[in-house]
C-alpha cells in the first residue's frame, strides 16, 4: 500500500517507474528497493513497467553494428569464475534493530557501515534513529524507532520525504500504515504522525532534494540528520 496526501501527485507512481527504468539515484533506488521487498502489489507494477519499457525499446530501437569481439566479451564476462559470487545474492549479516529481519537491500546498506556508526540516537521522546549515510547529495536518511504511542515533532515539508514502515504500525492524519507501506510526503504538506500505542513502529525514512531541477530545500529530517 502507498499513501500520497493532497494535493495530488503521481510521485509514488513516478518513483516506481523511475526505478523500474534505472533512472533512480542510489538513496531513492534503496528505499524503492526495500518496498518491493516487502509488497507484492509494488513488485506487480514494477514487472509491468519493464515490460512496457521492453515492448518500447523493442519497437523503436534499431539494432546497431557490434564488434567483431562482442559476443566473445559477454560469453567469457559469463563464464567468469567470479560471476556466481556476483551475481548471488547476499546473506543479511548485519543484525537488525530488535532482531527483526529488515529488506536484503537494507541489510546489504548496513553491513558497510562500521560498527560504531551503527548505534542509535535520541531524536525526540520515545524516538529514536540511527544515520545511514549515502553518497548522493542533498539526501539524508535514517532508521527511526518510536516506542508505543511516540509521537513525531509536527512539520512541514520542503522537500520529498518517503517513510517505508518496516515494523509495527503508524498512524498519520487518521490512516494507519505497517509493514511495507510506504508514505510520500511532498513540498508544503505537514503531519505529525505518531507510532501504534501497542506495538511502536520501526521506519526507514528518507528526505532531500524532490526531484531533478528543483532546488534542495531540506525538511525537518533533513536538518536533524544533516547536522
Amino acid at each position: 500500500m502507498s499513501y500520497i496526501p493532497s494535493p495530488p501527485s503521481i510521485t509514488y507512481d513516478d518513483l516506481l517507474m523511475q526505478y523500474a527504468c534505472g533512472a533512480l539515484d542510489d538513496g531513492l533506488a534503496l528505499i524503492v528497493a526495500s518496498h518491493l521487498c516487502l509488497s507484492q502489489t509494488a513488485r506487480m507494477v514494477v514487472a509491468q513497467y519493464e515490460c512496457v519499457g521492453g515492448a518500447l525499446i523493442e519497437k523503436n530501437c534499431q539494432p546497431v553494428a557490434m564488434g567483431e569481439s562482442s559476443l566473445k566479451s559477454v560469453l567469457e564476462k559469463l563464464n567468469c569464475p567470479n560471476s556466481k559470487k556476483s551475481c548471488t545474492a547476499k546473506k543479511d549479516t548485519v543484525p537488525a534493530p530488535h532482531n527483526l529481519p529488515l529488506p536484503q537491500p537494507l541489510c546489504r546498506h548496513l553491513s558497510t557501515l562500521p560498527a560504531m556508526r551503527r548505534s542509535w540516537h535520541f531524536i525526540a521522546p520515545g524516538i529514536s534513529f540511527m544515520r545511514l549515510p549515502l553518497n548522493v547529495p542533498d539526501r539524508h536518511a535514517a532508521l527511526l524507532r518510536a516506542k508505543p504511542g511516540a509521537r513525531a515533532p509536527h512539520h512541514e515539508h520542503k522537500g520529498l520525504e518517503i517513510t517505508l514502515v518496516l515494523h509495527g504500525h503508524l498512524h498519520d492524519d487518521g490512516m494507519v500504515y505497517g509493514p511495507g507501506d510506504m508514505i510520500v510526503m511532498e513540498t508544503h504538506t505537514s503531519h505529525h504522525p505518531v507510532a501504534d500505542p501497542n506495538h511502536g513502529c520501526l521506519c526507514f525514512v528518507m528526505s532531500g532534494a524532490p526531484r531533478a531541477g528543483r532546488h534542495p530545500l531540506h525538511n525537518l529530517l533533513s536538518r536533524l540528520l544533516g547536522r
